[in-house]
């Protein structure tokens, strides 16, 4: 069936989104692909599972989500492989930068990180 809805609209409403994240879930399941589903917000479990495959593969974790760098910077290993965060591209820009997650917890420092979570939460 084909959907005559801005995609806003569409997943605006929940049953339709939890029918769309199923339908994706399984196909991916077929195509070979792990998938997980999270009760409510995923931040913190996109981050984790970023997080354990970066223990043993370099990792690279999209998202659009200020929270998802917060998180990697409070929760990642250093002693783990490599970590990025890529951010979606806004709209109106070209460059996309990208978060060696080492390089910036180095950067910040431990205290810093120990306490991220609680400065961004203000």
């Amino acid at each position: 069936m084909i959907a005559k809805l801005q995609k806003e609209e569409f997943l605006a409403n929940k049953e339709n989104k939890q029918k769309s994240i199923h339908v994706l879930g399984n196909n991916l399941q077929q195509s070979g692909c792990s998938t997980i589903h999270a009760e409510g917000d995923a931040d913190l479990l996109i981050v984790q599972t970023a997080i354990q495959s970066s223990g043993s593969i370099t990792t690279v974790l999209v998202g659009d989500d200020t929270d998802l760098l917060v998180l990697l910077c409070h929760h990642a290993e250093m002693k783990a492989n490599e970590l990025f965060f890529k951010p979606e591209p806004k709209q109106r820009s070209k460059t996309r930068k990208t978060w060696n997650i080492k390089r910036t917890e180095t950067s910040l420092g431990a205290n810093k990180c120990a306490t991220i979570l609680f400065v961004h939460a203000i």
